[in-house]
C-alpha cells in the first residue's frame, strides 16, 4: 500500500512531499524524503537505533597523498555530508611489505611488488564517530547517557595502490566496494557543527595565533570567546575557550624551559 502526503515543515514557503510505504507483512511504515541531496528514512520497526536511515554522498575514489585524503575528508566530504570520519584501523607499509615477504609467492620465488616506505600507511580503515564499539566497564547498575555511540554501521577504507596507465604512479584509492554509506542517526548540520573536534579551532588555523596573542597580552576568556564567535564560525563553548588557553600556557612554559635548558652558563 502507497500512500503520498503532503506534509509542510516549520519556516518552509513549499511543501514537501513525503512517501510513505507500508509493508502489510510486518507492519512497518518506512517514510523516506531528501534533504540537501542527502536521502534519509524513518522506518516504524523497532531498534535501538530509533529506525533512522541517513544515506550520505560517495567519497572520491582516488587521491594524489594520504595527505591531499586528509584535507579531502576535512575540508570537502565532511563538511558537505555532515559526517564526523574517523580513522579505527591503519596498516603501516612495513607490515604490509613484511606480509608481502611471507607470502605464498615470495615462498615460490615469483616476483614481488613492495609497497614504497615513504607512504608510511598502507591502509586505514574510517568509520563514522558514533561507530565506536562501548565496551562495558560497570556492572550495569546505572545507564551512561553520555555516550555517543549508536552502533553507526557507516564505513569505508582506503588503500594505497599503484595506479599504471597514463598515471603510471602510487596514489590513494577509495574502493566503490568497501563504502558503506548508511547513517542510523540524525544528521543535520547543526549537529555537526557542535563536535568537539569541529568546533574548536584548530593549531593549524590563523584564528589559533590571534587567541594566542590575546592570551599573551592577558586577554579575558569572556572576549577570546566572543572574538572567535565574531570573526569565524566556529562554535566553541565557554569550556573549549578555557582549554585552549590552559593549553596555549602550557605550550608557552614549555617553550620557555627549552629556552633556558639550551641557554649555556656564563663561565666564572
Amino acid at each position: 500500500m502507497i500512500a503520498t502526503n503532503t506534509v509542510k515543515m516549520a519556516g518552509e514557503l513549499h511543501p514537501r512531499m513525503v512517501t510513505i510505504y507500508i509493508k502489510v507483512t510486518d507492519l512497518a511504515a518506512t517514510t523516506s524524503f531528501m534533504v540537501g541531496g542527502t536521502e534519509k528514512k524513518q522506518t516504524g520497526s523497532s531498534h535501538q537505533d530509533g529506525g533512522i536511515q541517513v544515506k550520505v554522498g560517495s567519497v572520491k575514489e582516488f587521491h594524489a597523498s594520504w595527505e591531499s585524503f586528509s584535507a579531502y575528508l576535512k575540508d570537502e566530504y565532511m563538511v558537505s555530508n555532515h559526517s564526523k570520519v574517523v580513522i579505527k584501523e591503519t596498516v603501516s607499509v612495513a607490515r604490509r611489505n613484511a606480509q608481502i615477504l611471507q607470502s605464498k609467492r615470495a615462498q615460490r620465488g615469483g616476483p614481488l611488488y613492495l609497497v614504497p616506505s615513504e607512504l608510511q600507511t598502507y591502509t586505514r580503515k574510517y568509520i563514522c564517530t558514533h561507530g565506536w564499539d562501548l565496551p562495558s566497564r560497570g556492572k550495569g547498575l546505572r545507564v551512561n547517557k553520555q555516550t555517543r555511540a549508536t552502533g553507526c554501521q557507516f564505513r569505508f577504507s582506503a588503500v594505497a595502490v599503484y595506479r599504471a596507465g597514463k598515471h603510471n604512479t602510487w596514489c590513494i584509492q577509495v574502493p566503490e566496494q568497501t563504502q558503506f554509506l548508511v547513517h542510523n542517526h540524525p544528521v543535520e548540520k547543526e549537529i555537526f557543527e557542535k563536535y568537539p573536534q569541529i568546533r574548536t579551532v584548530p593549531k593549524d588555523h590563523p584564528l589559533y595565533d590571534d587567541v594566542r596573542k590575546m592570551v599573551f597580552v592577558g586577554g579575558k576568556k569572556e572576549l577570546i570567546f566572543e572574538y572567535i564567535h565574531k570573526h569565524s564560525d566556529f562554535k566553541v563553548t565557554k569550556r573549549d575557550v578555557a582549554n585552549m588557553v590552559c593549553a596555549i600556557l602550557a605550550e608557552t612554559q614549555q617553550e620557555d624551559a627549552g629556552e633556558e635548558a639550551a641557554t649555556p652558563e656564563p663561565m666564572r
